[in-house]
């Protein structure tokens, strides 16, 4: 990862950019975020996929991800959505400590999920987010 780069140049997938970009701003922002999703249609267009309408009745992190997967592979199925991804924040072992990561599932239609996770430190005092390392493995496919 360029540590240099503009947020917007990170990543060359536009989907797996589109999930970083939002994700850090929201960490930086409130502290945390809840899952979301990111698709691109058909025609190019990226949009963020949320798995409920209000921030009063929010899901569990795990039934958020179940909402999104239906969401998703309904779209999928009707060919409207050729690539998605789910994002959470998670916590991963890197170098044999536990750390913060913001985790991007990647699936597009006829290519290999891939599985990245962004290593990241939330300093809140100073409203400074210092992304780390960004790990990439190979996902599962749930959707396409």
């Amino acid at each position: 990862m360029n540590p240099t780069a503009s947020m917007s140049e990170i990543f060359e997938d536009p989907i797996v950019n589109a999930a970083f970009k939002l994700a850090a701003e929201t960490l930086k922002d409130l502290g945390s975020f809840q899952p979301f999703g990111v698709a691109q249609h058909a025609n190019g267009e990226i949009r963020y996929i949320y798995a409920c309408d209000s921030l009063e009745e929010v899901p569990e992190a795990t039934e958020s991800m179940r909402m999104l997967q239906r969401i998703f592979c309904i779209q999928a199925e009707s060919g409207e959505f050729v690539g998605v991804a789910f994002v959470a924040d998670a916590t991963v072992e890197y170098n044999g400590e536990k750390t913060d990561a913001i985790l991007i599932k990647i699936e597009r239609l006829g290519s290999e999920p891939i599985d990245y996770h962004v290593t990241y430190k939330l300093d809140s005092e100073a409203n400074l987010l210092r992304v780390g390392d960004s790990l990439v493995n190979p996902g599962g496919r749930c959707v396409f």
